[in-house]
């Protein structure tokens, strides 16, 4: 009897890749004593992440809730309103739940209900446009330390360190190193470039990342002196093809770790990247104005730039330093060091103790 009074029902709400990994040790725990239910969103891999993973979930947009290919915050309002009528359809034929967990609309939904809510935000209060209007519907945030969240501070539950820890700390990831051979890669013989969207409400204000141009640019830079894979969220001319991922998603936390470096327009990918040691360049224009990229900068796991030029001389670098991998795992280890484990903190949070 007193197992069945303290078990939880739980609902997650993912809708972005990163809150797989950011969840999953979590859920994962969560499921062998508790009811957990996941609602998606299609974006990137997350569907085939969540498939690999072998969870059942619910994808209440199939095709992609965001399919334009710039940020637009008239768009993303109406979005938002039929993304509530959509969880409130979900909501309205499922069982109840007693805890919702998200970094999107459910919030709302779980204050119309009165339910505990628990949003997860990594961006500094000044970068949010539309989407931090849901804070005020949370019951509680769970944000860095680095993270500035202003008059919502006093909602917000603290850690030391960034998200990516979640998933790549030491203590929960290892690299698999069968995944060279299977994409014909030699360990810091290749670097991977990131190319994402960047269609989300917060990339206002002309944050172009790294553009077709400048991929052209990076590799005239390397000229072969190593092989590149590129990872992108979006369509590319056919010149690239040949250097595009093709594979399984799943992998791509080891390729991470085995690569020579990363130049990436998606801050989570950089921060996956600086946690595993690798070095990075993160061409973002909000990098600056955000306490996670802050925070590794100062601890030397990051060099962020507004434009992709700023950054050749740091490739040149990168390319031509052959002890750079090991510099950066050593600033690594005295990062992790003063992180916490955010999945212990999630598990006690989420059963209450």
């Amino acid at each position: 009897m007193n197992e069945i009074k303290t078990k939880k029902r739980i609902l997650f709400y993912l809708v972005h890749p990163s809150k797989f990994h950011l969840f999953r040790i979590t859920i994962n725990e969560l499921k062998k004593k508790h009811k957990v239910d996941i609602i998606i969103n299609s974006k990137d891999v997350l569907e085939d992440l969540i498939k690999n993973e072998g969870w059942g979930y619910y994808n209440i947009f199939p095709k992609g809730r965001n399919t334009s290919n710039k940020p637009s915050i008239i768009k993303s309002g109406l979005k938002f309103v039929l993304t509530l009528i959509k969880l409130e359809l979900f909501l309205i034929k499922k069982e109840k739940y007693d805890i919702f967990v998200t970094d999107d609309s459910l919030v709302v939904n779980g204050w119309i209900r009165n339910k505990t809510s628990y949003i997860f935000n990594d961006n500094d209060i000044s970068t949010i446009k539309i989407n931090k209007i849901l804070f005020y519907f949370a019951t509680k945030i769970i944000s860095p330390a680095s993270t500035d969240l202003g008059k919502f501070e006093e909602k917000k539950i603290s850690f030391k360190g960034n998200k990516a820890l979640a998933h790549l700390h030491p203590s929960y990831f290892s690299a698999d190193a069968s995944v060279l051979k299977k994409y014909e890669l030699e360990k810091n013989k290749f670097c991977l470039i990131r190319v994402a969207k960047l269609n989300a409400t917060h990339d206002v204000n002309n944050n172009e990342g790294i553009l077709d141009r400048d991929i052209e640019k990076i590799i005239d830079l390397i000229n072969n002196r190593i092989k590149i894979v590129i990872i992108s969220e979006r369509k590319l001319p056919l010149k690239f093809e040949k250097m595009k991922f093709k594979g399984n998603p799943s992998d791509i936390p080891s390729l991470l770790s085995f690569a020579r470096f990363l130049i990436s327009d998606s801050g989570t990918m950089a921060t996956e990247a600086a946690v595993l040691g690798t070095p990075n360049i993160l061409i973002n224009r909000l990098a600056k104005d955000i306490g996670v990229h802050k925070e590794l900068s100062d601890f030397g796991l990051q060099y962020f730039y507004e434009d992709i030029s700023y950054s050749f001389n740091k490739i040149k670098n990168f390319i031509s330093n052959e002890h750079i991998k090991k510099i950066f795992m050593e600033k690594r280890n005295k990062y992790i060091e003063k992180c916490d484990d955010i999945n212990k903190l999630f598990l006690n949070l989420f059963e209450g103790k």
